[in-house]
């Protein structure tokens, strides 16, 4: 997938593959569905299209990108026109879109077969749900039950599952994992991964450091992968060598299993990932993300509370508990099952669908 020919191979199906591009819990699950995808068959060519964070993360993790140069936070409008520029320039045999809603209907004008990925619905007549009425299939990428389908979408979708990166590391791997990591193999480790909240938005930076401080181990660190936030928390801890702070971290499943216990401000993809990995964790919300909420408390290996009224004696009650495994969802990280990994059903779900539309052209 060249980034300087964006063009399909002729000999080839031809799948465009629209990432939303805010942080990387789309581009992520996209790489892996995709790699899934071109191990059941040799057929396919895809271009994958994103902007921002997850145009960042595909080049990073070593995949060529479409950058439609959006902003993160962008008008529905300008990525319906730019996706309908790509879509007629290019004329992929397939469109698949993660949660960019002006996809399906760009597609639609096109005449071109569209396949959506979500892990949520909302409100039946609320536009963006409407918007995925365009798709001919949707991909549920976590189990039903938690969001009720819009009634126009009931035969259309398809449940496989959370898709999680293929994982590097398992929690046997905690000591080879801090070895790397240059982390004590006896300390108490804890890691905050905060996803796209910012501490302007989301402030949580002096709650955790008063409870932190107050953890009474002879050995222990906080790790903080910070993203916009890297430059105000080196300032604040510059002085704290017991605190690392780094700007990302792409081997994320490592500093997971390296950790006793994460702290998140309720972005579900990180608490799905650290639930199948068996670590538990809190989460701090502001109640700023509906889907994320709803998601977070059908965890059972994680804790929410709410960050706006939490204070530090209360939190730090629960983190003690958590690392004295005495908690309900340390109960549950100690036995939580290593769930059902939809990444190889959302690509044999693709994979039919490319069968079918192949049917559709030769038959017409």
């Amino acid at each position: 997938m060249s980034k300087a020919n964006p063009h399909f191979d002729s000999s080839r199906f031809g799948l465009l593959f629209f990432s939303r591009g805010r942080g990387r819990g789309h581009a992520i699950p996209d790489i892996a569905i995709a790699e899934e995808l071109l191990r059941l068959r040799d057929d396919v060519d895809i271009r994958f299209v994103s902007y921002g964070t997850g145009a960042d993360t595909f080049t990073e993790f070593g995949h060529g990108v479409i950058d439609l140069d959006l902003p993160e936070r962008k008008s529905i409008l300008e990525t319906l026109v730019r996706a309908g520029h790509m879509i007629g320039w290019l004329h992929p045999q397939l469109v698949v879109a993660h949660e960019e809603f002006a996809v399906p209907p760009a597609a639609r004008i096109f005449g071109v077969p569209a396949l959506f990925i979500t892990d949520w619905f909302s409100e039946p007549e609320d536009f963006i749900m409407r918007s995925i009425g365009y798709a001919d299939e949707v991909l549920f990428i976590d189990e039903p039950g938690v969001f009720e389908e819009p009634p126009y979408l009931k035969s259309k979708v398809h449940y496989v599952g959370p898709v999680l990166r293929e994982f590097q590391y398992s929690k046997n791997d905690r000591g080879r994992a801090r070895e790397e990591l240059a982390l004590p193999r006896d300390a108490t480790i804890i890691c905050v991964l905060p996803g796209s909240w910012t501490e302007q938005r989301a402030p949580i930076l002096d709650l955790v450091l008063a409870v932190f401080d107050a953890i009474d181990k002879q050995q222990k660190r906080l790790v903080w992968i910070a993203g916009d936030d890297h430059e105000l928390l080196t300032e604040k801890t510059k002085e704290r060598p017991e605190i690392i702070v780094n700007k990302q971290d792409w081997q994320m499943d490592r500093l997971m299993v390296a950790s006793d216990l994460a702290i998140t401000k309720t972005n579900r993809k990180a608490l799905k990932e650290l639930a199948a990995l068996g670590i538990p964790s809190i989460s701090l919300s502001y109640g700023l993300n509906e889907i994320d909420d709803a998601v977070a408390a059908k965890i059972p290996t994680n804790l929410t509370l709410r960050a706006d009224s939490i204070d530090g004696p209360g939190l730090a009650r629960h983190i003690a508990e958590i690392l004295a495994n005495g908690s309900q969802a340390s109960v549950a990280a100690r036995t939580a099952p290593s769930g059902r990994n939809g990444r190889v059903a959302a690509a044999e779900k693709i994979a039919g669908m490319i069968d079918r539309v192949k049917a559709a052209r030769t038959s017409a």
